[in-house]
């Protein structure tokens, strides 16, 4: 029998109960379920064997993953709060921007494009992405890719990150894979 629980990380578990038990509360409680259904399922031994899958949520794309996307070495990943930053290049001197939404970004994606159309006059800038997470656009002049996939939102700025368009798209592809 396999088990399949979000890793209990504080800040990216158990999210809306954050403001009632603290972030570290919140994995707690995270890592206990998942400890009791555990429990559950070995009490069922002679029956079935037991599988835990946890899903890791902190860095969007591993550093392994984002260097074969990007063709170049990455140093680092560094969360900062909802951001995730890949210093690549030689010597990592260059920064990829990956900004993540856990929660509302059906909303969050909606209130961008409106935004979006009310600063070009009613026109559309943004341009849709087929095939990538629930729904993806590409931003205007191709300066960023926000991608949706159920309540998690990614945001990838391009401005000064000298990614091209098809290597956000592919590391929207896999980060969407992985939600």
């Amino acid at each position: 029998m396999a088990i399949f629980a979000r890793a209990p990380v504080a800040g990216h578990t158990k999210t809306r109960l954050i403001p009632l038990l603290g972030s570290q509360g919140a994995a707690g409680f995270q890592a206990a379920l998942i400890s009791d259904a555990v429990r559950k399922v070995v009490r069922l031994r002679g029956c079935v064997q037991p599988y835990l899958f946890l899903a890791e949520d902190p860095v969007p794309i591993e550093r392994r993953h984002a260097a074969r996307i990007l063709h170049e070495p990455v140093e680092n990943a560094e969360e900062m709060g909802n951001t995730c930053q890949y210093h690549y290049g030689p010597g990592g001197n260059r920064t990829l921007a990956i900004e993540y939404t856990w929660e509302g970004a059906g909303m969050t994606m909606g209130l961008a494009r409106g935004a979006m159309k009310m600063v070009a006059g009613g026109m559309q800038t943004m341009q849709t992405l087929q095939g990538i997470g629930d729904e993806a656009y590409l931003d205007p002049g191709g300066s960023g890719l926000m991608m949706r996939k159920g309540d998690v939102m990614v945001n990838i700025d391009l401005r000064v990150a000298g990614v091209s368009i098809e290597a956000a798209e592919q590391m929207a592809r896999t980060i969407a894979g992985r939600l």
